[in-house]
């Protein structure tokens, strides 16, 4: 059916389905790597898996892949029951509904210290073009996210650091609730590669794209000094750990 040919109807209709032809395979995985970027093919026979099935599927078998690198060493039994309690957690964090999620946004954004009680009207600019993403223990943002996105921490602990390539990297310093991770996003150019991966059993982010907070911070001048002397005061902090090291 062609999408904009089609009426509107109560009841949902599949509109268009793309989908490759296993071949007879009721299931394959294959891997590719390339730039340090992993994607992930799933090919499959829609007969034996449905496409929420096969979401759920997908979902499940990306968290075994994050245990699998954060407890490479463990146990079978140390990791069944870490596995275990990564996917409950998963299931409880997609359990929120919108309505509770825009609750627990602007709830956050009214204690952010930058924020709380000075700019009227802000919060809803922030709620409106954020989302809240649940990490686990061991889980990495890479450079990719953090320069998409402004990063603050609602719950957990995070500890930063400053990728030299090739998969090493110099750790910065640990963060908790609160803290804005990625304020060097406003840098044009920026020397430093950043990172962060996650330290406790699991960390709440609120992600707000980095062209929207922008375009917020041009229409609210007050806002923008206000962030912006928090990130001079981060920067003077990087040149104190740098000095002392």
């Amino acid at each position: 059916l062609n999408y904009v040919e089609t009426h509107c109807e109560e009841r949902e209709k599949l509109i268009y389905r793309n989908s490759w032809n296993a071949q007879g395979m009721k299931l394959g995985v294959y891997f590719r790597y390339s730039e340090r970027n992993l994607s992930l093919s799933f090919i499959y026979n829609e007969k034996n898996f449905m496409l929420y099935g096969m979401e759920r599927l997908c979902g499940l078998y990306k968290l075994i892949l994050q245990q699998i690198l954060v407890d490479w060493n463990a146990k079978y039994a140390d990791f069944k029951n870490r596995m275990t309690k990564r996917i409950e957690m998963q299931m409880q964090a997609e359990k929120i509904l919108p309505e509770q999620e825009n609750i627990k946004i602007r709830d956050f954004l009214s204690q952010l210290p930058i924020l709380q009680g000075r700019f009227e009207g802000t919060i809803d600019l922030f709620a409106d073009n954020s989302e809240i993403v649940t990490y686990f223990e061991g889980d990495r943002l890479f450079d990719k996210v953090l320069k998409e996105k402004f990063v603050f921490v609602i719950s957990g602990k995070l500890v930063r650091n400053v990728d030299t390539g090739d998969g090493w990297y110099n750790p910065l310093d640990v963060i908790g609730k609160n803290s804005f991770v990625n304020p060097t996003n406003f840098l044009e150019k920026r020397r430093l590669i950043l990172s962060a991966e996650v330290l406790t059993e699991q960390a709440e982010l609120l992600l707000i794209p980095q062209t929207a907070l922008i375009e917020i911070l041009r229409k609210n001048p007050e806002v923008a000094m206000s962030i912006m002397n928090y990130a001079i005061g981060q920067m003077e902090k990087y040149q104190m750990l740098w000095l002392q090291s």
